[in-house]
């Protein structure tokens, strides 16, 4: 996952900061069509995470539901699309879903501080 995300070059700019903000919560959306294959890493990225603070992992599928008459027939289709993690102190949360990573941040105090949690996550 490092990789991935050091591979992408952003432009960096200065920012004004501000001393009171109105914010609890940060979501950081980033896509890629690289970013299933991350998909098949689960363990080792599980292991990084976890290493992190996080503690909970949780698979999350696809599920699809078909009805049919003759005969009577209820079925259902699971297939794995992505993964949870969660880390309770401080909170957080990382969607890996269909070649997006959400990263959750809802300890937010300032920017600084979520850089840093953000930059922990893949240096």
């Amino acid at each position: 996952m490092i990789e991935l995300f050091n591979s992408l070059s952003l432009e960096r700019k200065e920012r004004k900061t501000f001393a009171k903000h109105f914010l609890a919560s940060v979501h950081c959306e980033i896509r890629s069509t690289s970013i299933n294959s991350i998909l098949e890493k689960k363990e080792p990225l599980k292991k990084a995470l976890f290493g992190l603070g996080f503690r909970d992992c949780q698979d999350i599928n696809q599920v699809q539901m078909g009805w049919s008459n003759e005969p009577i027939t209820l079925t259902q289709k699971v297939t794995p699309s992505g993964f949870k993690f969660i880390s309770h102190d401080p909170k957080r949360e990382i969607h890996i879903v269909n070649g997006t990573v959400t990263i959750s941040d809802f300890a937010y105090d300032n920017l600084e501080n979520f850089l840093t949690r953000f930059n922990n996550l893949f240096i």
